[in-house]
């Protein structure tokens, strides 16, 4: 059933954008939630729309079709505002993540170890967005430090430095 519905979410994402706000969209909003994970290439067109609602709808399906990426959904609905200082990269790594229909992924954890060197990228950059002391996302990010992966190192060492700036300023 999922599979076969799947080729609809297309559709689904044009009535959002077209009728925002109204039964159909709340329906179609419904319907792309229950989908399973390869409705998420469309369900990315709407979380990386310049419309805020329809960015909005968007994380709130992802949040739906990932629950086990809770905080990343949480922290990005507080960062949607358009022209975020981070918006341009955020949006770029979740394309990269889960915006291309022939690498689907269950997890940002599962697109770093066995994603495409992009995914792998996106996934990390994603991850320090999302990454605070003491959380999943920190304790994923600081394990990967012995890790060899298909990123570019730099970006992993970015992450790694935002989660010791807030550990600095926690101990102060």
């Amino acid at each position: 059933m999922k599979q076969d519905a799947v080729a609809a979410a297309p559709e689904l994402v044009k009535i959002i954008e077209i009728k925002t706000g109204s039964n159909e969209a709340n329906a179609a909003i419904a319907a792309l939630s229950t989908m399973g994970i390869k409705a998420a290439p469309s369900v990315i067109q709407l979380a990386v729309s310049d419309r805020y609602e329809l960015r909005l709808a968007g994380l709130n399906i992802l949040s739906r079709l990932f629950p086990a990426e809770h905080e990343l959904w949480t922290d990005l609905k507080s960062r949607i505002q358009l022209g975020h200082k981070n918006e341009k990269e955020i949006l770029i790594a979740l394309q990269n993540v889960w915006g291309h229909a022939d690498e689907i992924y269950t997890s940002l954890s599962n697109a770093i170890f066995d994603g495409t060197p992009r995914s792998c990228e996106a996934a990390i950059i994603l991850m320090g967005v999302a990454a605070k002391p003491g959380n999943a996302y920190a304790r994923k990010l600081d394990k990967l430090r012995t890790k060899t992966l298909k990123a570019d190192p730099k970006t992993l060492q970015a992450a790694l430095k935002k989660i010791d700036a807030f550990k600095g300023a926690y101990s102060k």
